[in-house]
Order: C-alpha cells, then sequence, then structure tokens
C-alpha cells in the first residue's frame, strides 16, 4: 500500500519534473492495479511468440540458442512465459555445468526449476482450501476445463462461483469460450501433489462425471478409455478404447484407430479353451484390426488379423461374425489381384448372408462382388450387384454403403465412357462422404473424379483434385489410397506432357504397389511408364512392359482399357513382326525383376 502510495504521488508530480516511471507487475495477480494506477499508461505485453522465444534463447546462449530442438523445449516447457524462460534455462545450464553448453547436452523430459515452482507454489497457496478439492479434479481432467464434468462432479457447489474464486487467485482463466490453467506448470503442480491411490480416486470420478454428463456421446469414449484405465478398471477401459477405435475410423483416422483397438485387446487375455464372452470381445476386435490394416493397405496384418476372427467366429459358432471375416478376406483377395479365389469367396460369403438376416453385411458383401465384376469387366453384372446393395443400404438407412456404392457406380460408367453419369454418381458420393464426416472415402472420390475430369481434357481441374486426396491420404497414413494417387498424378502429368514428372509418379506407385502387395495397382503403373517410354521414343521397351502387363494373372479390366488404346497405337506404327516378337518378350518376363529394373534406374 506504501509503494502504491509513492507511485501515484510520482505519477501526480512527473509531468512538471520530466521524469519518466516505467513499472511491470503480473496481471493474472494483480488485475485491477491499473485503476489503482489511473494516470499511468497501460502497455499489455502478450506472453513471448515462438520467434520471440528463440530470439531470447540466442540472447542468453549465443547461436545455438536457435536451434530447433531447444527452442521447442523451451515453447512446450513455458509457454511463453518470460520468467519461466529464464528459469528453465538456468536450470538446464546447471545441468550442463556451464550456459554455453546447455545447447549441447541432451534435453530432459520437463524441467522443474526452483523460481518456477516457488510461483506455482505461492499461485496455488492463494486458492482456498474448500476450493481444492475440484481445482485437484480438474487437473487430473485435463489443461482445459469441461464445465459439464465439473457440475457432475461439484455435488452442491456452485461452479460459476468457484470458477471466479480460481480466476482472481489467477490459477484458470477463461479462453475464448473456455475456462483453462493458467499455464500447464499450475496443473503439474496440483498432481505433483497428488499420491497414486488419490490419482486413481480421482480418475474415477472424472470418468462418472463423464458418464454423467455425456452418456451417449461417442466422441467422449478416448477420454472415458483413458480414465477408466488410470482408474484401474480394465474392463471399461477396453470397452471404451474400442468405441474411440470405431469412432476414430469414421473421423478418418485409421491410426489413431488401431491404437485403441490394440489397447482394448490387451486387456483380455489369450481365449480360454471354452469360448465366453471375452473370445467374443476378442474376435469383434480382431475384425476391427483387420478391418483398419486393410483401410490403411497393411494386407498382410489385415489378413492375419482377419483370420485370427474367423476362428474364432467358427469356435463360437457365430454365423453373421463367420460371414463378416469372410466378406473381408474376399475383398482383401481382390485387392491382391487374386480373382478367382475372390469370386469364390466372396460368392460362399453371400450365400451365407442370405441365410442370415443381416441386412448390412448383405449389403456390404453385394457391393464387394461388384468390385470384382468391374475388376473382370463385367460391367452389367456388376451394375446389378451395386444396384441390390444400393437398394438394402438404403432400406437400412446405412449411409457409407450407400455412398461407397455410388462411388463404384461412378467407376463403371467411367470406364464405360459415359462421363457426365460418371461424375453424377461421384458427386452424390463426394457429398454423403463429407456429410459423414469421412475424409478419406471422399478423397478417394476426389482422385475418381480427376481421373473423368482429366479424360474430358480438363487437367488442371484433375490435378487440383489429386493433390488435394494426396494430401488427406498421407495425412491419414492410407498406403493404399497414396498408391492409387500417385499412379492417377503420372497420368495427369504425362496428359500435360511433363514426362518426367509422370515417369516419378509412375515409380513412386510402383514401388508402393509392390511393397504392400497391390499387384493391380502395380500393373497400373507398368502401363503408365509404358506410355511414357512410347514418348521418349523406347517402343519397343514399352511393348515388352504390355506383354509382361497383359499377360499377369493380376491384371484386371482397368489395366486392359489403359493398356490397350497404348498398343493400337504402337501396332500402327511398328511392323507387325515387330510388336509380336516385343510381347512375347515382355510375356517371358518376371513382375519382380522387370521391376527392381525399373526402380534402380536413374
Amino acid at each position: 500500500a506504501d509503494s502504491l502510495a509513492l507511485l501515484n504521488w510520482l505519477n501526480r508530480v512527473a509531468p512538471e519534473i520530466r521524469l519518466l516511471v516505467v513499472a511491470n507487475y503480473r496481471d493474472d495477480e494483480r488485475p485491477h492495479l491499473p485503476n489503482e494506477l489511473p494516470e499511468m499508461t497501460l502497455l499489455p505485453l502478450k506472453r513471448l511468440s515462438d520467434e520471440s522465444i528463440a530470439d531470447l534463447s540466442a540472447a542468453m546462449l549465443g547461436p545455438a540458442g536457435k536451434q530447433t530442438a531447444l527452442v521447442d523445449f523451451l515453447v512446450r516447457e513455458t509457454e511463453g512465459n518470460a520468467f519461466f524462460i529464464v528459469e528453465v534455462v538456468r536450470a538446464l545450464a546447471e545441468e550442463a555445468g556451464q550456459l554455453d553448453r546447455v545447447a549441447q547436452v541432451k534435453l530432459p523430459e520437463h524441467v522443474a526449476a526452483g523460481g518456477m515452482m516457488s510461483v506455482v507454489q505461492r499461485r496455488l497457496s492463494r486458492v482456498r482450501p474448500a476450493d481444492r478439492p475440484l481445482l485437484e479434479l480438474a487437473a487430473v481432467a485435463g489443461r482445459q476445463l469441461d464445465v459439464a464434468l465439473l457440475q457432475n462432479a461439484a455435488h452442491e457447489m456452485a461452479v460459476a462461483a468457484w470458477l471466479m474464486r480460481c480466476a482472481n487467485a489467477a490459477v484458470l482463466e477463461p479462453q475464448a469460450t473456455v475456462w483453462r490453467f493458467v499455464h500447464d506448470r499450475l496443473r503439474e503442480g496440483l498432481l505433483s501433489e497428488l499420491s497414486a491411490e488419490q490419482r486413481r480416486a480421482l480418475h474415477r470420478r472424472v470418468a462418472l462425471a463423464l458418464e454423467a454428463a455425456y452418456p451417449q456421446a461417442a466422441e467422449q469414449a478416448a477420454a472415458l478409455a483413458h480414465h477408466w484405465g488410470a482408474a484401474g478398471d480394465a474392463a471399461k477401459e477396453a470397452r471404451y478404447a474400442m468405441l474411440a477405435g470405431e469412432q476414430a475410423l469414421k473421423t478418418s483416422a485409421p491410426r489413431e484407430a488401431l491404437q485403441y483397438f490394440w489397447r482394448a485387446l490387451a486387456v483380455f487375455p489369450e481365449p480360454p479353451e471354452q469360448a465366453d464372452e471375452t473370445s467374443r470381445l476378442r474376435m469383434t476386435l480382431l475384425y476391427r484390426l483387420g478391418e483398419t490394416y486393410f483401410q490403411l493397405g497393411e494386407l498382410r496384418e489385415a489378413h492375419d488379423n482377419q483370420q485370427a476372427s474367423l476362428a474364432l467366429a467358427h469356435a463360437l459358432n457365430d454365423q453373421k461374425a463367420k460371414a463378416s471375416a469372410l466378406s473381408l478376406l474376399g475383398a482383401l483377395l481382390l485387392a491382391q489381384g487374386k480373382t478367382e479365389q475372390a469370386e469364390a469367396s466372396l460368392q460362399d460369403n453371400l450365400t451365407l448372408f442370405r441365410s442370415l438376416d443381416a441386412p448390412a453385411g448383405l449389403a456390404q458383401t453385394l457391393r464387394r462382388l461388384g468390385g470384382w465384376a468391374t475388376s473382370c469387366g463385367e460391367y452389367a453384372r456388376a451394375r446389378q450387384f451395386h444396384e441390390e446393395s444400393l437398394i438394402i443400404a438404403r432400406e437400412i438407412s446405412d449411409q457409407k454403403t450407400i455412398a461407397n456404392n455410388l462411388n463404384e457406380l461412378g467407376r463403371i460408367a467411367s470406364n464405360l465412357k459415359a462421363w457426365e453419369e460418371s461424375a453424377r454418381c461421384y458427386q452424390d458420393s463426394l457429398m454423403l462422404f463429407k456429410a459423414l464426416g469421412d475424409r478419406g472415402s471422399a478423397a478417394l472420390v476426389l482422385n475418381n473424379l480427376s481421373l473423368v475430369f482429366s479424360a474430358q481434357g480438363r487437367h488442371a481441374e484433375a490435378l487440383q483434385f489429386c493433390q488435394e486426396a494426396l494430401a488427406v491420404f498421407e495425412e491419414i497414413g492410407d498406403r493404399m489410397a497414396t498408391t492409387l494417387i500417385r499412379d492417377s498424378l503420372g497420368s495427369i502429368a504425362h496428359a500435360l506432357g511433363d514426362d518426367a514428372q509422370a515417369r516419378q509418379h509412375f515409380k513412386d506407385s510402383l514401388a508402393a504397389a509392390m511393397e504392400i502387395g497391390l499387384t493391380p495397382s502395380a500393373i497400373l503403373s507398368l502401363v503408365g511408364l509404358a506410355k511414357v517410354r512410347v514418348s521418349a521414343g523406347d517402343r519397343e521397351q514399352a511393348l515388352e512392359l504390355l506383354g509382361l502387363a497383359f499377360n499377369h494373372p493380376a491384371c484386371d479390366a482397368e489395366g486392359r482399357e489403359r493398356g490397350e488404346p497404348l498398343l493400337a497405337e504402337l501396332r500402327t506404327v511398328l511392323p507387325p513382326d515387330v510388336v509380336e516378337a516385343a510381347l512375347e518378350r515382355g510375356k517371358t518376363k518376371d513382375l519382380n525383376a522387370v521391376v527392381a529394373e525399373i526402380l534402380g534406374e536413374k
């Protein structure tokens, strides 16, 4: 109080004696100070930006202070609080032995600098003892506060008043439309004082409050899996981890989904000799794992998990689960170019599904049979399969299967060069996938639309669609789709006359297709490379590639339709005996050897 009185007096006389007064204070600890010093001009200073943190670090440590790893560490540990930055660097210097060695030593996971801890403990001591228990629960729940959760956990306490008291103590703050801890160090300070038993109990309270606040919200499944796991309830952790995985699949996050499915599976021991509910849960999780790996183009892992799921379905005599596993195994065979085996598997599966009351599975299998018929060039039959699947999907309001069928019908129309019909089907499919929030499937449709545009000479628009789709697939880690996009980019580059770029895209696609076992896609890339070789004047080498492609068991209708116009063109410029001899040489070549040679070319 005395210091403020003196400062107020100085402020009044400063204009008369040409005196400049500069002061600083923590606005979170004394938010109303400007009202007590009305003559002073307020200059709010926000926390330092990442760039400014790098500048301050360099000012203390020299050029080495701008090393990316060190700056990222300071950003994470301090969130731009200048005092904390100095304290962290001081603590690192003590650990390194001297200031100029800070940037050379291995950075720790966290730094508990004495000055920082003093600030944290002083700040927390301002919270009323009666408000502390709910603050500890909020700390366990996370940096950002969930007010609905707190209201369910607070019992008789008025949460709005509690929030204001904690804000006045500079521990919590409103940020846009949410509340959060002013600094994560404050939350960590609370957690550090809790025993293991207290933490488990608080995680349980958080989980129960979440269940009460969001009884039907699948979006909370990941948080519930975390809190029930930390509370020591393995069964509930597994249940919510499975739901979190399914939610991640819906939002095109298959890598994240895998983590949740494996987490749930780890809770259950290997199935006992006698089938029970645990076996049923394992069976479902193994199916989900196979489905997710297939989406990512990791076919071996998809096959292994699906076979394990099928074995449990047999043991449990669960016909629906058996049919679902067989349907996905049929799709796996088709992706590998094993068309005859795929047809046999899917037809057997169709018979099984028709005997069951499982419309969703029946629609899925019909759709996969449509894909098989398209790959064989049997477009009329493919259309019948897709239209029957579409009828069933609409009856049960299965929007994803509807969208998938529309996409496949667009593909059939594209193969028949019915461009308007194809674009219409693709656009309807795209609209549905966007409404579902399925970014991966929407990106796949964008790729298909790009092929339609490219075929119509609209290469610039096609390229834009392809690049947009590629960015999505690379982000979510879908290797199978990325392989297809690279092939499409090769075709567009070739159409635009950029054969160097086309060659690189086709080689990238070829390498990825061979690595993950997508042999039909590898054949497509070989045909693309044959086109590039014709442009370079290597006509006989192009014919050899066509001979290999057309005679490989995995060559489907799409591969032939892409290559036959090129073959017809070559027949018009080369003698028949030269053409036939080159095709025969191609027939005798080994796919793996040719791929290795192509990928080794400069």
